[in-house]
């Protein structure tokens, strides 16, 4: 709080030559009632800033907290990712030094490739009353699935 002394506002009112004179008296109050009404004034608006500074300090401090855990999921979920992806690559039966691009890749050619001979070995017919038939076309196509489907990873024979 800003503080003026009365001996101050008096060595003012001095100053000015209006001591010991009724005028000198009224002076003498005014000057003090503006020197309270200005530290008045200065300390409201020192305690608007330091509560607004609470205010935006706490509103910081909230954002750092929601960052910071929001850093830590995403960082959570780089571990995670990373797990998975060697666990893959794992039970595909490549190193951990091979690109997942590569794996994938590989993994989406033998699904095609497993399509196309499924396609090849059955047939899909729809009866009258609304049955579905599979029909097996010939046994080259089957034995040809069956060796694609042995080479199918662990990982998809699990399901």
């Amino acid at each position: 709080m800003l503080e003026i002394k009365p001996e101050e506002v008096s060595d003012l009112a001095l100053a000015y030559g209006v001591t010991g004179t009724a005028r000198g008296v009224r002076a003498h109050q005014q000057l003090m009632n503006f020197a309270a009404a200005i530290a008045r004034r200065v300390e409201d608006h020192a305690v608007a800033e330091l509560t607004q500074f609470r205010t935006d300090l706490a509103e910081a401090d909230r954002r750092a907290g929601a960052a910071e855990r929001q850093r830590q999921s995403d960082r959570d979920d780089v571990v995670r990712l990373a797990r998975v992806t060697a666990q893959m690559k794992d039970q595909w039966g490549v190193s951990q030094n091979v690109s997942f691009d590569r794996v994938w890749d590989d993994a989406l050619a033998l699904q095609k490739q497993a399509r196309h001979l499924l396609d090849d070995l059955v047939t899909e017919s729809t009866t009258p009353d609304g049955l579905v038939n599979y029909t097996v076309q010939n046994s080259l196509t089957t034995t040809n699935l069956i060796a694609a489907l042995k080479r199918l990873p662990t990982c998809w024979a699990r399901g």
